[in-house]
């Protein structure tokens, strides 16, 4: 009996004693570990025009009669012979993250290439905020950019803003003229132009 309670406590301490060795043992690790860092970067190109319509309005004559329903709210200055009606600033901003090209083109419906052709030497686009009626001397007549507005360019698009760098918000500034002049083209004058930003 005695000898049987000895086995018992001898074989229980045994159990203990692997078990604590179980329990004590340290385990194994690495000596580096590794994380992935990953993100995926996107491109940011808009253009916000700051209005849709030009409209020098209705019943313009060589005098520089005020047109009625006219938006630009500039009217007309006197040149030789005859009055420029002058729009607001067109305003394009961009927001680029890379180089970018600004450029305008036709729509190419039939009343804008109409439009071109009749008042191609009367009507101007301007780069920069409107100064003064003479100043609007150096601007652009449709005339000057018609191989680009209308074709066969190599694209069609007049690059008014070439080669400019990326921007948090950059504002390009135009404004558009129309001559009314003794003998000049009458009758009505619409014209659609695209404005277009690209990545380069």
């Amino acid at each position: 009996m005695f000898k049987r309670r000895v086995l018992g406590l001898a074989l229980a301490l045994a159990l203990i004693a692997s078990a604590g060795v179980g329990l004590f043992q340290p385990t194994s690790a690495d000596n580096s570990g590794t994380i992935t860092v990953t993100a995926s970067i996107s491109t940011v190109l808009t253009l916000t025009l700051n209005t849709g319509e030009v409209r020098f309005g209705d019943g313009l004559d060589f005098l520089g009669d005020p047109g009625n329903h006219s938006n630009t709210g500039r009217g007309a200055c006197q040149i030789a012979n005859g009055a420029r009606y002058v729009s607001q600033d067109i305003v394009a901003t961009v927001v680029s993250s890379t180089s970018y090209d600004l450029s305008v083109r036709s729509d190419g419906s039939t009343a804008s290439l109409n439009s071109f052709n009749t008042f191609q030497d009367y009507a101007r686009i301007g780069s920069g905020g409107f100064t003064d009626c003479a100043t609007t001397d150096s601007a652009f007549t449709l005339h000057h950019i018609w191989f680009d507005l209308v074709g066969p360019g190599p694209d069609q698009n007049w690059h008014f803003a070439p080669n400019q760098s990326g921007t948090a918000g950059r504002q390009h500034i135009q404004y558009y003229t129309l001559d009314v002049v003794i003998n000049g083209p009458v009758g009505l004058y619409t014209t659609g132009v695209v404005y277009e930003v690209q990545a380069i």
